[in-house]
């Protein structure tokens, strides 16, 4: 079992200074380059603690402290809703009732049970960001400077165009080059944990949609720090299992679909059957190809810091 004190239930009790004082001991279990940033208080939705912050080179990560920790969606919390946004939900799909399921019916479907894991605590990247992606100068008169893997986007940078690439790699390519710095993806488990920050309700925020001039609270760190599930467009990989999270690619938004089902997406427990990516069966290999994958760097503490 790890240290008590980090465990979340525990570590919620620890005041400023006595968080620090933690996480500069467990920076001396890590190795270099990896440092001790700072200790700042988050605070989200009914979440509020403070949060130990390390960088590696330039990058920030923030401590996940883990234990027993409830994840899922209880059904309390899907009658708030239901009770909230059934009309509004009803009236988007209004033309075609009969072939669409109820408020009820969909919940159950996208979020995951309410349920009980055991996680230990470690380190996550404070934003998601597209894997292994270039930028490369555009000629003013000429073609691209090289035959593109695939053509994302066209931008200008200082008035330079800019030619940006996404590279396509296999999940396994992208789990190899993470381990050899030291680093993996975090689990499906790991990823709702973050996300969630301890929170019991839907969405990290509530159990309500955001008013339509406050959607500025997607884009605001949880109760862990995180920059996460703030854009339905930039959905993340989470292994093992293989599967996405944080947002379906922007396809709720660019389907019409109702605003609680696009804000839906961003839910910790959100699953989307038709988006997951599961593993193949032991008899087949993983084949699939990712293009510009966005990934979420997680690293997993020493031994000598959870004895």
């Amino acid at each position: 079992m790890e240290r008590e004190f980090l465990q979340l239930d525990v570590w919620d009790q620890f005041t400023a200074g006595e968080a620090e004082a933690i996480a500069r001991a467990l920076a001396h279990c890590l190795p270099p380059p990896w440092a001790f940033d700072s200790v700042a208080y988050h605070q989200m939705g009914d979440q509020a603690r403070q949060v130990a912050f390390f960088t590696w080179n330039e990058a920030r990560f923030a401590l996940v402290p883990g234990g027993a920790v409830t994840l899922g969606v209880g059904p309390e919390a899907r009658a708030e809703v239901v009770a909230r946004h059934a009309q509004e939900w009803e009236e988007a799909h209004e033309d075609y009732r009969a072939s669409y399921p109820t408020l009820p019916d969909y919940l159950d479907l996208c979020l995951a049970p309410e349920r009980c894991v055991v996680l230990k605590p470690f380190l996550i990247e404070l934003t998601s960001s597209p894997y292994r992606e270039r930028r490369e100068p555009r000629p003013p008169d000429g073609p691209s400077p090289r035959p593109p893997d695939r053509l994302r986007t066209t931008m200008s940078e200082g008035g330079m165009m800019i030619d940006v690439y996404s590279c396509p790699m296999a999940p396994e390519a992208i789990e190899a080059e993470l381990a050899a710095g030291g680093f993996r993806l975090p689990a499906p488990d790991e990823w709702e944990h973050a996300c969630a920050a301890g929170s019991r309700s839907v969405w990290r925020w509530g159990n309500s949609l955001p008013p339509e001039d406050g959607y500025s609270i997607l884009r605001q760190p949880n109760a862990f720090g995180l920059t996460i599930a703030h854009e339905t467009y930039c959905d993340e990989i989470c292994s093992p299992p293989l599967t996405w999270r944080g947002g379906d690619g922007g396809c709720s938004s660019c389907g019409g679909e109702a605003q609680l089902a696009i804000i839906l997406v961003l839910a910790a427990a959100y699953r989307d059957p038709e988006q997951a990516l599961s593993a193949a069966p032991p008899e087949e290999p993983r084949t699939r190809v990712l293009h510009s994958p966005r990934v979420r760097r997680a690293f997993s503490l020493p031994p000598d810091c959870l004895d």
